[in-house]
């Protein structure tokens, strides 16, 4: 905090940026500390190609948490399977940084846990376009204009 006065709490945010904040406001709505309790958790999802072994994927994620230093060693990194994307299984990795190397933390783990799961023939999948070409529908280049089907014999 910067400035209390009768209207307005002054604060400086982690940017940088200078808000002005209506008491009413301050004071009638809930406010979030993201440095008072000295650490923060970091969250971390990867989506994983269906064919690479899972197992080898969350452990690699422990591994990359355990190896930084601005990681806590409690509570301890957990990675599980979290959710089944379209086009991939979504990996999560949860660990505790101090509040002062959250960022850092964050960016750093970010940037290893790719390269190592890349450096163990792990993938991250793209999403893919499927064409379905059902029967009865009229193929059309896309400079041609669409015209309505013709009935069925018989109808």
């Amino acid at each position: 905090m910067v400035d209390l006065d009768l209207f307005n709490t002054t604060v400086v945010d982690f940017d940088g940026l200078t808000l002005y904040l209506p008491n009413g406001k301050v004071f009638g709505e809930m406010i979030v500390n993201m440095s008072q309790s000295g650490h923060r958790r970091i969250e971390l999802v990867f989506g994983v190609d269906d064919d690479d072994d899972l197992n080898t994927a969350l452990r690699l994620l422990i591994e990359c948490a355990q190896a930084n230093q601005s990681v806590l060693n409690d509570p301890p990194p957990w990675a599980k399977v979290t959710s089944l994307g379209d086009n991939a299984v979504n990996v999560t990795l949860r660990c505790w940084a101090s509040s002062d190397d959250y960022v850092d933390a964050r960016f750093d783990l970010t940037k290893a846990i790719k390269e190592t799961l890349e450096a163990h023939g792990l993938s991250f999948p793209y999403p893919h376009q499927v064409t379905i070409n059902r029967p009865g529908l009229a193929k059309v280049s896309p400079d041609e204009e669409r015209t309505p089907l013709e009935p069925a014999p018989g109808a």
